[in-house]
């Protein structure tokens, strides 16, 4: 969290708002490629080799990967394309990074499920650092001489670093596993196979992915990149209250869920969900709170001046993204704890093109203001349909066991 608070504070100040709603485009796409090419196959297979060494799923993971890597790649030169204040070297420098996160994101779920905490905790701190690290260079050393390229160069030195860390689990479990020799045919399969368990999972990322970086995607495209980076610096302000908020209360809250859910204590379940909802509306509030007086501080930042007109309108925004969005995590946590994702993926999935046609709506009529607004009325209603799921599927456990005991 405070290389990304770097990040925020340092790119605008040595580079300039337009640095920052660059970034923004890119480190979501970077962010989302993973996800979408991912399939949910990540989390599935390692279920499986969190205990074992078990040889066709590793394949399937390690061919799944490498073919996502260079689709990762290819899908980021095409995007990067139509920003046409994007040069070619920059674009090329962030398909690579696309391309090396998700063979990135595929060895750190695969070193949390192997119990490796220290490496996917050095990898994961590797990975952040880049950015932040060419930020500082640039404002102690090398102030006016660096730019976005560098950045992204950076980034992309610290993400294989990250990455060399997480294989290292790798060489040290599966070096010995056992050879199973396994034909074209049985592998696609197996492969197949993978893909459909798990796309529960899938469309459930898919959900939160649309929601939370959709509209650094589409807004430079609607306002340009320079009012794109005023508007990163306030929805970097709700993701990073989200972040604080999950791992003050949802994190925390899972295992007790988890525990309740699995000894069918379902009105102990439904108390700890509705208590965590409250906090989720209060604390975002609390801490967005100070941003109402900050706006000096922001014009400092940001080397701009921003009209009030535009800034308090963006702040209130901002803090109904950070409590919509916490409420939805939460809510997501309640909603696995109970076993309830399947269900929930079947309505869930239709708020991705609500997200993109509120936010291109939002950004197009009323601009900046307009996209906060389109992402704050997604976010609220993924969280309803969350609470409406995780409400629905608890009176029918407590249902069923009614019956059960007669």
């Amino acid at each position: 969290m405070l290389m990304r608070l770097a990040v925020v504070l340092g790119l605008p100040f040595v580079l300039g708002p337009a640095a920052l709603g660059q970034f923004g485009t890119f480190s979501a796409l970077v962010a989302t490629l993973p996800m979408i090419i991912g399939l949910g196959l990540a989390e599935h297979v390692v279920r499986r080799l969190a205990t074992t060494t078990h040889g066709p799923s590793f394949q399937i993971l390690v061919f799944h990967t490498m073919a996502g890597c260079v689709l990762a790649m290819l899908i980021s030169l095409i995007w990067i394309r139509i920003y046409p204040d994007v040069n070619a070297l920059t674009g090329l420098l962030v398909a690579v990074v696309a391309g090396i996160e998700v063979i990135r994101s595929a060895a750190y779920v695969l070193s949390i499920a192997r119990a490796s905490i220290i490496r996917a905790n050095i990898a994961y701190v590797l990975s952040v650092t880049g950015p932040s690290l060419a930020v500082v260079a640039g404002f102690l050393f090398f102030h006016n001489k660096i730019n976005i390229a560098t950045v992204i160069a950076f980034w992309i030195a610290t993400n294989i670093a990250s990455t060399a860390v997480a294989l290292t689990v790798i060489t040290r479990d599966f070096r010995r596993a056992p050879r199973t020799r396994a034909t074209w045919k049985a592998l696609g399969r197996r492969y197949a196979g993978a893909i459909t368990t798990s796309r529960n999972i899938y469309l459930n990322q898919i959900v939160d992915v649309a929601r939370v970086y959709c509209d650094r995607m589409l807004v430079p495209l609607f306002a340009g990149f320079y009012l794109a980076g005023i508007y990163n610096f306030f929805a970097l302000a709700s993701s990073m209250t989200v972040m604080i908020c999950n791992a003050t209360f949802g994190q925390t809250d899972l295992p007790h869920m988890m525990k309740a859910s699995a000894d069918q204590a379902w009105t102990e379940l439904e108390r700890i969900v509705a208590a965590g909802v409250k906090r989720t509306f209060i604390l975002p509030v609390i801490i967005m709170a100070p941003l109402f007086a900050l706006r000096p501080l922001a014009e400092l930042v940001m080397k701009t001046t921003i009209d009030a007109s535009l800034y308090y309108p963006l702040t209130v925004c901002a803090t109904l993204v950070a409590v919509a969005g916490s409420a939805a995590d939460y809510l997501w946590y309640a909603v696995y704890a109970a076993h309830g994702e399947r269900e929930l993926a079947k309505t869930a999935i239709l708020t991705v093109p609500l997200t993109i046609v509120a936010v291109a709506f939002g950004a197009w009529a009323f601009g900046l203001i307009g996209a906060s607004l389109g992402v704050a009325l997604t976010s609220a209603v993924v969280a309803w349909l969350r609470w409406r799921r995780f409400h629905d599927h608890l009176k029918s456990k407590v249902k069923s066991l009614a019956v059960e005991f007669g």
